[in-house]
């Protein structure tokens, strides 16, 4: 995805479908690929040190730990990214910053949700992401334990 952002950019396009409110003269390339390698890193330092106890519920553990160190690390930092990515900081060949939305986009769609005294998450949407991320990690861990299984 990264490199479809640099090089996508670098030939000429214009809109030919409306409505376009947002004039491009450029291919607009997917968005910057999301920061998933800081919770994977939180992730596999806990396995790390979760690794040294033998129980039978350590898989319940991991899941919890996982989960929740999945969600907050991961909602944390992509959070803040994603506000770097939209300032004038981002603008550039690397980052892409707010400089490609597709040509149907309003171009101002953003400062709807970045703007100063804007609610960040609610109470029932942190809860929905948590348990969301103990069902991936659950399953997540059931296909890496039966993966381990596997002979050759």
């Amino acid at each position: 995805m990264a490199l479809a952002g640099w090089v996508l950019p670098l030939f000429q396009a214009s809109p030919k479908l409306g409505p376009i409110t947002n004039p491009v003269t450029r291919m607009v390339p997917p968005a910057f690929p999301l920061l998933l390698v800081l919770p994977a890193l939180g992730i596999d330092l806990a396995m790390a040190l979760m690794a040294r106890q033998k129980s039978w519920w350590r898989h319940e553990i991991i899941v919890l730990v996982g989960g929740t160190l999945f969600a907050v690390i991961f909602g944390v930092v992509q959070w803040h990214f994603s506000g770097f990515l939209l300032s004038p900081a981002a603008n550039n060949w690397f980052f892409g910053g707010a400089n490609h939305f597709p040509f149907n986009a309003n171009p101002d769609w953003f400062n709807r949700y970045w703007r100063e005294g804007a609610d960040l998450v609610s109470l029932w949407a942190a809860v929905k992401i948590w348990v969301i991320a103990m069902i991936s990690s659950a399953l997540g861990l059931a296909m890496g334990n039966g993966m381990a299984r596997v002979k050759r």
